[in-house]
C-alpha cells in the first residue's frame, strides 16, 4: 500500500538554508552546466537492460517514495527489458559504484493518457513500481510533492538527454539548467492545454531527446530557514532539434492533497490513489 510505504519513506528533499552545501548549487544552473555529482538525488535514469557498459539511457524519472517512480508514459518503459538507475551521475554505467539498479514489477499508465494535438500525448504520466524497496542515502532521496503552484522563476531541470541533435551527442555526466515557466509559449501554445505547461521558451537552454520523464523541480521556502524541492512537472516533449530557445513541455506534476491524504494529478479529472492500485 502506498500510504504504508509513505510512512516508511524518509523526509523528502528539504534542506536548511544554513547548510554548507545545498542539494542544488543555484550559482551553477544559469546555463546547461554539469551538475554537482549527486546534487539531484531524486532523479532516476531509465535504461535498456544490456550487459554493462552498453546500457542505453532513454528517459528519466523521479523517486516518489521507496517503491514508486514517476515518469512520462510515452517513454514506454518495458518491464522485461528496461531498468531503473538511482543515485547516478555518469551516463555511462560502466562504473558500478555510480548508481544502484532496480527492476520494476508494475507499470501504471494514467487512465486518460491519449495521443493528442500534433502527436503530443495528453496525460503523459506513468508510475513504475520497483520489485524491491529503494535504499535511501545522501545520494538517493525522494522528491517532495507540491502543495501549491510553483514560483515560475525558482525552477530547474536536469537530465542526460542529447546536447546536439544530429549527429546525436550526449553528455558524459548529468547536466542541469535554470529554466523559467512561461506564461506565453508563442507558437508552441498550440501544444498545451489545462493539463500541461511549457518552460524555457526563448531561453538559453532546454530539454531534448532523452530528457523525457524528468522532473521540473522548483525550490520553495518551507519556513525555519529551510528550502523544499518540489516536483512541479514531468517532461513530456521538446524540440528534436535541441535548439536551446525552444521550450520543454511538461505535464503538471502531482499535488499533495492534504484534505484527502492521497495523491492526485493537478487539474486532472480523476484521482489516482496509488494505495488502491
Amino acid at each position: 500500500m502506498f500510504a504504508d510505504e509513505a510512512e516508511r519513506t524518509p523526509t523528502c528533499a528539504v534542506l536548511s538554508d544554513q547548510d554548507e552545501e545545498h542539494i542544488v548549487d543555484t550559482s551553477r544552473i544559469l546555463g546547461a552546466n554539469e551538475a554537482i555529482p549527486h546534487s539531484h538525488p531524486w532523479l532516476a535514469a531509465l535504461q535498456i537492460r544490456k550487459v554493462r557498459p552498453d546500457r542505453q539511457h532513454f528517459c528519466s524519472g523521479s523517486i516518489l517514495n521507496s517503491r514508486w517512480i514517476i515518469t512520462a508514459q510515452h517513454c514506454r518503459f518495458n518491464l522485461e527489458k528496461d531498468e531503473i538507475v538511482v543515485g547516478a551521475h555518469k551516463r555511462d554505467r560502466s562504473d558500478s559504484s555510480d548508481g544502484e539498479f532496480y527492476q520494476a514489477e508494475e507499470k501504471v499508465d494514467h487512465p486518460l493518457t491519449t495521443a493528442a494535438r500534433g502527436g503530443i500525448q495528453d496525460f503523459d504520466i506513468s508510475l513504475l513500481k520497483t520489485k524491491k524497496a529503494i535504499v535511501f542515502s545522501s545520494k538517493v532521496v525522494p522528491i517532495c510533492l507540491a502543495t501549491s503552484p510553483p514560483d515560475r522563476d525558482s525552477c530547474f531541470f536536469a537530465g542526460w538527454g542529447r546536447t546536439v541533435a544530429m549527429p546525436p551527442q550526449y553528455p558524459d555526466n548529468l547536466l542541469e539548467t535554470h529554466i523559467q515557466i512561461n506564461n506565453n509559449c508563442g507558437p508552441f501554445d498550440l501544444l498545451l492545454n489545462e493539463h500541461s505547461f511549457c518552460a524555457g521558451y526563448n531561453g538559453t537552454s532546454s530539454g531534448c531527446v532523452g530528457d523525457s520523464g524528468g522532473p521540473l523541480v522548483c525550490a520553495r521556502s518551507s519556513g525555519n530557514m529551510n528550502t523544499r524541492f518540489e516536483i512541479s512537472g514531468v517532461s513530456s516533449w521538446s524540440g528534436q532539434s535541441c535548439y536551446p530557445a525552444n521550450p520543454t513541455g511538461f505535464m503538471k506534476g502531482p499535488i499533495r492533497n492534504k484534505l484527502k491524504s492521497c495523491y492526485r494529478f493537478s487539474d486532472f479529472h480523476d484521482l489516482l490513489i496509488i494505495s488502491n492500485i
